[in-house]
């Protein structure tokens, strides 16, 4: 019988990028990379935070960041030229959420999950997160306890009355302050007993 976890990862990621609204379509949505991980690991019963992992990713479809992502995302082409590729990088994530027993994860929306698996099958590894249960919409469960419709993160921020902390677009600190988010309003239930991602073998 397996061990209920006592762990959640709230996760973020910054992506390779080009100013689309304004006709730059220099990075389309399909060539679009993971140049950081930024995750927090909490405490499932009171949302404390426990540990951190932030990682930089090299990307191999547009190895050059455009100026539009750099200065959304203060980081900086040096960050990523001097940092692995995606499937080192996963293997270190997903070892993280193992040595936590992560029960589950989530996110400001789908899309994290969504580039995840996206990078997973460029690099043809197994998407690891799929063992875990159900990624959690962290925005849409917020917005319903909220009674909102449309929320980004700045916006519930701020209807929180908390001070964002960090650089927005960051994926370590946006993951921060998802997680002081969750104290107002819970998580969705995790049933007892629920699987553990199994860890790498040597």
């Amino acid at each position: 019988m397996s061990t209920p976890a006592r762990h959640i990862a709230v996760v973020d990621l910054e992506c390779s990028c080009s100013d689309t609204n304004n006709g730059d379509d220099t990075v389309r949505r399909a060539d679009m990379e993971t140049i950081e991980i930024g995750a927090v690991m909490l405490r499932r019963h009171d949302f404390e935070p426990v540990d951190e992992f932030e990682r930089f990713v090299y990307p191999v479809v547009h190895h050059e960041l455009t100026d539009f992502c750099k200065e959304l995302t203060s980081i900086t082409q040096h960050n990523v030229d001097a940092a692995p590729r995606f499937p080192e990088v996963y293997w270190r994530f997903t070892e993280w959420l193992a040595h936590w027993q992560c029960a589950q994860w989530g996110s400001w929306g789908n899309f994290d999950a969504y580039q995840l698996e996206l990078d997973a099958k460029r690099h043809g590894i197994q998407h690891e997160l799929s063992n875990l249960p159900a990624h959690v919409n962290v925005k849409k469960f917020w917005a319903q306890q909220w009674q909102m419709k449309r929320v980004g993160l700045g916006r519930a921020v701020q209807t929180a009355g908390l001070e964002f902390e960090g650089r927005a677009h960051r994926g370590i600190d946006d993951a921060r302050m998802i997680g002081k988010l969750l104290p107002g309003v819970g998580w969705p239930r995790i049933p007892q007993g629920a699987p553990i991602r199994p860890g790498f073998e040597d």
